[in-house]
């Protein structure tokens, strides 16, 4: 808060997560949080396969907080055995 008059005595800062330095870290952290759940949960690990997009595919615009709500998230595709994810 600035009181009328007086210079903005409070620092300007900005919080950042540590060891997340950017949307691709904070995307590979977040898949892999949930390979390791899976791997706890007994499914075989070669079955999984992970892709990390960080913000490159957004489901809704950044502009609100809702918004980028949305836009953090795991998306989990179930396969028959024998496709190809590609």
């Amino acid at each position: 808060m600035q009181t009328p008059g007086t210079p903005d005595l409070l620092p300007k800062l900005v919080i950042v997560p540590a060891g997340i330095t950017s949307n691709i870290d904070l995307s590979s952290k977040r898949a892999d949080a949930v390979v390791a759940y899976f791997r706890s949960q007994g499914v075989n690990p070669e079955i999984i396969s992970v892709k990390r997009f960080g913000g490159t595919h957004p489901v809704a615009s950044n502009d609100t907080q809702a918004d980028r709500a949305k836009n953090r998230r795991i998306e989990i595709t179930v396969q028959e055995t024998g496709t190809s994810g590609a």
